[in-house]
């Protein structure tokens, strides 16, 4: 559903505090001051696609900040990517400085402060997307702030192209497909900024999943939904990175929980723990639960195994 919040109706004397408060509410906590001596004018359209918001925002001469105080006393976390409609505008973040004009796109980051300079009337369409989301598909993102890319190329006409559409999306069921492509787009445009090729952003996330489900494994908690939430990806495109493996993630947590468990079962250092510990201490629900995965994995009970082990 798309919000729409506009200065046209509102009294000349209060239009520039109401907007104010409405870019606020829509982005992020920002500084706004209003430029020239012109009548004031805003107009911002949002909506929700998935994990991304689409954000067309547009008016008069303004300038708008994300000063080290505001940056200090939030916790949002967003990279956002910029597409000029109209005007131009002036972005300036981690000592860079790009001059946005029609049909050029560029990135800048929540978590640091920014500035948007705009002498003329302007339109912006802007993706907001959780740094998880992003993160995991295009390291070194935070290197291309404040950045110009440009449409003119193939991947720059389709990134623009899919910006717009999702601009005046009216959400659905395919909500998922419509950001992870998106995203992927994204994760694209910075490899090239790079220099390089493109990553396959399956593969890249499907290494980072693994690595997580290492450092998390004694996590009782760890699902198939809270890794999908801490990768900012949904549970159908994780389990869709891992068909590839011939296997589910939840196989790979079950494996590698039994990895850790059958060689404490052998470590020295462990011979204190019980076999019921043991299968606490890797998260396993039960004993006899843990028992039955083990003899399936491995052809012996975790006492047998055991006993054999120091035999």
């Amino acid at each position: 559903m798309t919000a729409v919040l506009s200065t046209e109706n509102v009294d000349p004397s209060e239009r520039f505090a109401y907007w104010r408060e409405a870019v606020c509410d829509r982005f992020v906590d920002l500084d706004v001051h209003r430029l020239g001596e012109s009548a004031f004018e805003g107009r911002v359209e949002s909506h929700q696609i998935d994990r991304i918001r689409a954000n067309r925002v547009g008016g008069t001469p303004m300038q708008v900040a994300r000063t080290p105080r505001l940056v200090s006393r939030s916790s949002d976390a967003y990279f956002k990517v910029g597409l000029q409609l109209r005007g131009t505008g002036l972005l300036i973040q981690d000592g860079r400085e790009a001059v946005l004009r029609p049909g050029q796109l560029a990135f800048y980051d929540s978590t640091r402060p920014f500035t948007f300079h705009y002498q003329d009337r302007f339109d912006l369409l802007v993706l907001q997307v959780p740094h998880p989301a992003i993160a995991a598909r295009a390291p070194g993102l935070t290197l291309l702030t404040a950045r110009p890319f440009s449409c003119d190329g193939p991947l720059g006409r389709l990134l623009a192209m899919c910006m717009r559409e999702i601009g005046m999306a009216s959400g659905g069921a395919a909500d998922h497909a419509v950001a992870d492509a998106a995203i992927e787009l994204m994760a694209a445009a910075a490899a090239t900024m790079q220099g390089r090729a493109p990553e396959d952003p399956r593969a890249l996330l499907r290494t980072r999943v693994k690595q997580f489900v290492r450092d998390h494994l004694t996590d009782h908690d760890l699902s198939p939904e809270t890794i999908a939430r801490a990768h900012g990806v949904s549970v159908r495109y994780l389990h869709k990175i891992f068909e590839e493996d011939q296997a589910t993630v939840w196989a790979l947590v079950r494996q590698l929980r039994l990895e850790r468990a059958r060689r404490d079962l052998v470590d020295a250092a462990s011979q204190h723990l019980t076999v019921a510990a043991i299968a606490h201490r890797w998260a396993f629900c039960d004993a006899a639960h843990f028992t039955r995965s083990f003899k399936a994995a491995y052809g012996d009970t975790p006492a047998a195994f055991r006993a054999q082990a120091l035999t």
